[in-house]
């Protein structure tokens, strides 16, 4: 036992059998259980001495298992968080490209839409030239018809008039 200053274990212990020592020499009993209580301090302040170290060993160990285990658990479900927001970011980016596939081709479709209407445009217009030269036609027709009737009437009357009719 090196630790024989005033106040350390050992001198409490060397201090504690000293005073034990004494009461039995008197033979006063309450010397002698006030000594045996001072021996039970000082016992248990050396085991104290030994085992809180060893306690606070123990206690690190113990902890820095947990702490490594729950830091493994926590990096564990990051990483699987991480894995599973990846996975969803890259169904969310391949939803977005079929979508945008969709959209390219309903977009090329309404072009050729656009193309298809602008070519009937075309055709309604050439078909309105169409009627248009018709109903002139038609026009000259109907004053060629009115002449010949015209005609008609006159050349009847004429006959009348000759009497022939």
């Amino acid at each position: 036992m090196s630790d024989q200053k005033q106040g350390g274990t050992e001198w409490e212990l060397s201090e504690a059998i000293r005073l034990m020592g004494d009461a039995v020499a008197s033979g006063d009993s309450e010397q002698i259980a006030t000594a045996m209580r001072r021996h039970g301090e000082a016992l248990s302040n050396s085991a104290a001495l030994v085992l809180i170290p060893t306690l606070k060993t123990t206690l690190e160990s113990v902890l820095k298992t947990q702490i490594g285990q729950i830091a493994r658990r926590l990096d564990n479900s990051d990483k699987a968080r991480l894995k599973r927001n990846g996975e969803f970011q890259d169904h969310i980016d391949n939803r977005f490209d079929g979508l945008t596939g969709e959209l390219d081709k309903m977009l090329a479709s309404q072009e050729g839409l656009a193309r298809g209407l602008g070519k009937q445009d075309d055709d309604i217009a050439a078909l309105a030239r169409r009627v248009t030269a018709l109903e002139a036609n038609n026009t000259r027709l109907e004053a060629l018809e009115d002449a010949i009737n015209a005609l008609r009437q006159a050349s009847a009357a004429e006959r009348v008039v000759d009497g022939h009719g």
